[in-house]
């Protein structure tokens, strides 16, 4: 699958848009698309090891998929990686200075792994990645609205 990227300018300061995607606890709290989230290391930062299962509702059901950063660059981005259903997902969160603001970037892509998923991928892949784009654009216009209240207060 080929990488996407969605972009949002958000008009808050980048430190306070990093506070925003890395409070992944919360995140059910103020991201639209996320219905449950559960923190499943010991750990107490936002450091490469955080993990946490993730449930989304996808195409009318609930999903849950568990999420691991893998990278962080402190105050700039982090990565992430899920395994699951035969296939591996990457995703990147990148918070820039932009302007009087900041520029909130996601990428993400997937690796079937196997003949038969990689051959699903190739016939249903455009379904999932106009599906994908959307929610991921979403979780964006989520994110720079609470980081845009946060830095008004």
């Amino acid at each position: 699958m080929n990488e996407m990227v969605v972009q949002q300018q958000v008009d808050a300061p980048a430190e306070t848009v990093w506070r925003v995607v890395t409070d992944v606890e919360h995140a059910a709290e103020f991201i639209s698309g996320i219905t449950h989230i559960e923190r499943v290391d010991t750990g107490s930062d936002f450091v490469a090891g955080f993990s946490w299962r993730e449930t989304r509702r996808m195409f009318g059901k609930e999903v849950t998929e568990l999420m691991t950063v893998v990278a962080v660059e402190e105050g700039h981005s982090y990565d992430v990686e899920s395994i699951s259903r035969g296939a591996n997902y990457y995703s990147t969160v990148t918070v820039a200075a932009s302007g009087s603001g900041s520029m909130l970037t996601m990428r993400f892509r997937g690796e079937a792994q196997g003949t038969v998923n990689k051959l699903l991928v190739n016939l249903v892949g455009r379904l999932f990645a106009g599906v994908n784009r959307k929610a991921m654009q979403q979780d964006l216009l989520d994110i720079a609205a609470v980081a845009e209240q946060n830095s008004r207060t």
